[in-house]
């Protein structure tokens, strides 16, 4: 036999299909992730570069489907269409809503806090509706990706499309158009492998345990009511609505369904879900050729609205929010709904995004999507499909007489489904509050950092030097202390997280890596020397410290009686609270509503409490020395006033309390202090300073100290199987403190800064 005879008869092999593919690369990813650890973290761009890939379509796709399937509708037929369509729309939108914002009603009771975010003082961005939904200029529209403008240009381009007579060619060259971007798409699409395998493995090899216990709790709240919305309260409308039997539906639908789970995409199952709607539509007497007709331009029109499963999709910004302890407050829910609606129209590679920079929640949250999305993707497909499903057999319906939509029943049907929504939530919090639990290390991931600059040999004062003899006074400041070898740093008490004890009873903090900086370009060591706000005068006047550091403002005060260098940073004023306030001090309206509130505020800081008077006249200004007593219930205060950045490290230590910040714009440089009194020192850290805000040094510190990111090289790996199991890679980690004792002895819940 030849060659080609035997191949002719031979079986032909199966190529695995992309979706299975895809499960394959999830699973390598992951077991590739577990077994290298952070040592696959060099991935992550190739992730990122199939995540960009996918956002490339998105916006052609859009303005090209919209004109297309609405331009080719005749008039009469589309104001057919609007009345029944639009109503439907939005019962099925506001179901997918209120799943969206009922699902975080899920989520248990864990204790979080984070470091400091930017996100936390940038301004909110004002919602110009005009600037929104008006393109003024479609093309910087497109540019600026501004969805809600460019669905509406589409939609009005659309509509008038209609009333053009000489359209076909047009029309044609859109329907081209359109092959040719899903074309395009699924072209991109075939690298899935490649780019969900990039994903997971970066994900696997550098997420924390008690980050994957916070998305399994998304996850299953995600799978709980996309499966709610699929099977139940879908299904129900239809049947209530058309008289369609429930069990029929997924009959007729089963084949599109699970090819769409498989596949994670809608796009390939519209040939199959439009047979479904006109076999189902058929059997209940709706089908003649109109009727016929308009199924065709219902489903691939419904197909470019936003579908339940994208709109529960958006509870994924409410996650981040708990995740991060931020989370919304229920006044802020109906510009939540708004948002998400006019945003999903872009997919969530740009809605969630958008939501997050709206809602000022760390960009870093939609870094972990992509993981969740490869299980989540497939229950939306399917919520999806059974929301289209659903509009078309209503919508056509109601044109052949068959859909009769009744507000009794409607309002019966509105009252079930929240039940089933509310039942679902309900229990699932109880089985996560039982089966998930949370190990709180927001406190040791503060309180065991160790200086950068370990090698810098550095001690702690047992009380403050002596004032400089005369003879000393007459040397050169920097002669001294190359002299003495030591340069001796002030620093000020309940200072976080500039300058506190570490649990080892290391004197650690931003300023305090500052300091052990510049004593390593003066080739001595450095000297940490225990102050009160009220000495440190006193200190720098007489010489028994040389500089001081502790985060402190420059202010008009303070300046009469000490030299400020050049600023290092700038701080923004805030209030640390709790928990069950943030919302009531995070605005400026909603914080002077309040008809009494007392403010606890450092004394010697005049600067922030005169601009306290004076942006908040009705308040009732307390003195407190620092924010421990607040925190401990000492004193009877709603608020203290701290800046962001020492807020969010209280919050670590204490996660009842939340930082507010009403006033992004009150703003505060921060500086070295030094004496009065001329000499070499000042220029030499004037010089330093300006040098270490140039170079990184400052912001390489500010990271690490004051957001918490660990730098390249320098943080305990992650758990991995090659290094922790087979011990390639060096041994395990033996640096952590003990979790039961605080720093220099203190109580576990709180730092020691004294």
């Amino acid at each position: 036999m030849s060659n080609e005879e035997d191949s002719a008869t031979r079986p032909a092999r199966k190529r695995p299909s992309l979706s299975a593919m895809v499960l394959i690369a999830l699973g390598l990813g992951i077991i590739v992730g577990l077994f290298f650890g952070e040592g696959v973290a060099f991935l992550a761009p190739i992730g990122n570069a199939y995540i960009a890939l996918l956002q490339m379509t998105v916006l052609p796709y859009i303005v090209l489907s919209i004109v297309y399937g609405l331009g080719r509708l005749r008039p009469a037929s589309a104001r057919r269409l609007a009345g029944v369509g639009a109503v439907t729309i939005l019962i099925v939108w506001a179901i997918g809503m209120s799943a969206s914002l009922l699902m975080p009603l899920s989520y248990p009771e864990w204790e979080s806090a984070s470091f400091f975010s930017r996100a936390m003082v940038e301004p909110p961005q004002k919602l110009d509706l005009l600037e929104l939904y008006i393109p003024r200029n479609i093309f910087a529209s497109l540019s600026q990706a501004a969805i809600p403008a460019v669905v509406v240009f589409c939609l009005l381009l659309g509509v008038a499309l209609m009333r053009v007579e000489k359209k076909d060619t047009l029309i044609e060259a859109l329907e081209s158009l359109s092959e040719a971007v899903m074309h395009l798409t699924g072209m991109v699409v075939k690298t899935a492998p490649l780019g969900i395998f990039a994903l997971a493995a970066a994900a696997a090899g550098t997420i924390r345990l008690e980050e994957f216990d916070a998305i399994q709790v998304y996850v299953w709240g995600y799978l709980a009511m996309a499966a709610v919305l699929s099977f139940g309260i879908l299904p129900m409308l239809i049947s209530m609505v058309t008289g369609i039997g429930f069990k029929r539906v997924f009959t007729v639908t089963r084949d599109a369904l699970v090819t769409g789970f498989a596949t994670g995409s809608l796009l390939v199952i519209l040939p199959l879900l439009s047979e479904a709607c006109m076999e189902l539509l058929a059997e209940r007497g709706v089908d003649s050729q109109d009727e016929v007709a308009m199924v065709d331009v219902v489903v691939p029109t419904s197909f470019n609205l936003p579908s339940v499963g994208m709109l529960l999709t958006m509870s994924f910004v409410h996650f981040g929010a708990w995740m991060f302890d931020s989370p919304l407050a229920l006044g802020q829910y109906p510009v939540f709904a708004g948002l998400a609606v006019v945003t999903a129209f872009g997919g969530w590679t740009i809605a969630i995004p958008a939501l997050l920079d709206a809602f000022r929640l760390p960009a870093e949250i939609f870094d972990l999507y992509p993981l969740v999305d490869v299980i989540t993707g497939r229950f939306s497909v399917v919520a999806a499909a059974l929301q289209l499903v659903a509009v078309t057999l209503i919508v056509v319906g109601a044109l052949g007489g068959l859909s009769k939509l009744r507000w009794p029943h409607l309002l019966r049907f509105g009252a079930v489904s929240v039940v089933l929504m509310l039942g679902t939530v309900i229990g699932l919090r109880a089985v996560l509050d039982r089966t998930t639990g949370q190990e709180y290390v927001g406190y040791l991931s503060l309180v065991e950092r160790t200086p950068l600059l370990e090698e810098v040999a550095a001690r702690e004062a047992e009380s403050v030097p002596p004032a400089l003899s005369p003879e000393q006074s007459s040397f050169d400041r920097l002669d001294l202390i190359r002299s003495r070898g030591w340069l001796r740093v002030g620093y000020v008490e309940n200072r976080l997280p500039f300058a506190f004890r570490n649990e080892a009873g290391v004197v650690v903090g931003l300023d305090a890596e500052l300091a052990r900086g510049m004593a390593t370009d003066l080739e001595v060591g450095v000297e940490f020397v225990r102050l009160s706000a009220e000495n440190l005068v006193a200190a720098l006047d007489q010489g028994s410290v040389d500089i001081v550091m502790s985060g402190l403002v420059m202010e008009p005060s303070r300046a009469r009686k000490v030299r400020f260098s050049n600023p290092y940073m700038e701080i923004t004023a805030a209030f640390l609270v709790p928990d069950h306030l943030r919302h009531e001090f995070s605005s400026r309206e909603t914080l002077l509503a309040r008809k009494q509130v007392r403010i606890g505020v450092y004394p010697s800081v005049r600067y922030e409490r005169d601009l306290a008077s004076h942006r908040l006249p009705h308040a009732e200004l307390v003195p407190v020395a620092s924010a421990r007593p607040f925190v401990r219930g000492e004193v009877e205060v709603d608020a203290v006033l701290l800046s962001a950045e020492e807020a969010a490290a209280w919050t670590l230590a204490y996660p009842a309390y939340a930082v507010a910040v009403p006033f992004p714009d009150w703003k505060a440089p921060v500086a070295v202090v030094m004496a009065t009194e001329p000499s070499d020192l000042n220029g030499f850290v004037d010089a330093w300073v300006e040098l270490a805000k140039r170079d990184g040094t400052v912001e390489r510190y500010f990271s690490y100290w004051v957001m918490g990111e660990e730098p390249p090289g320098r943080h305990v790996p992650r758990w991995s199987i090659i290094r922790d199991v087979l011990g390639w890679t060096g041994g395990g980690d033996d640096s952590a403190g003990h979790p039961d004792s605080g720093p220099d002895g203190t109580d576990p819940e709180a730092p020691s800064a004294e």
